[in-house]
């Protein structure tokens, strides 16, 4: 993807997310002050500002956790480790995501560590800060 579209599409992205998180406060803020008054609107708001801090990290482990994933080791596929690496170095990324193996038939992604993560449509600044070497 040529670096100007990739970068327009990068500040959409990044648009878009700002627009979901400030209308997720407002529906928050709204509905603690509908049900509680200003300090329901507090509260909500706070409550709000902790998920946004709190929830990336848990939102990768809960993934995981609800399809019953368990990490691949080296030893247990290194063709598709190898592969991986090959991918991850066309890509240009400084790391090799970690492998998962769940019995889901939905084929899906998580990129990134624990604490930052993306669901199906990864970006590369998601994959930046994966484990960077293969496992021995």
């Amino acid at each position: 993807m040529p670096s100007l579209l990739w970068h327009s599409h990068a500040w959409r992205n990044l648009l878009q997310t700002l627009l979901l998180i400030i209308a997720l406060f407002g529906i928050a803020a709204l509905a603690g002050f509908v049900l509680f008054s200003e300090d329901g609107l507090w509260i909500a708001l706070a409550a709000s500002g902790i998920a946004l801090v709190v929830e990336p990290a848990m939102a990768a482990r809960m993934t995981l956790r609800l399809y019953r994933a368990r990490p691949i080791a080296y030893h247990e596929a290194p063709e598709l480790w190898n592969l991986m690496q090959q991918i991850a170095e066309r890509a240009g990324l400084p790391a090799i995501p970690a492998l998962h193996y769940t019995l889901s038939a939905i084929i899906w992604v998580l990129c990134g560590t624990l604490h930052k993560a993306e669901l199906l449509s990864p970006t590369p600044e998601s994959c930046m800060t994966a484990p960077t070497a293969l496992p021995t």
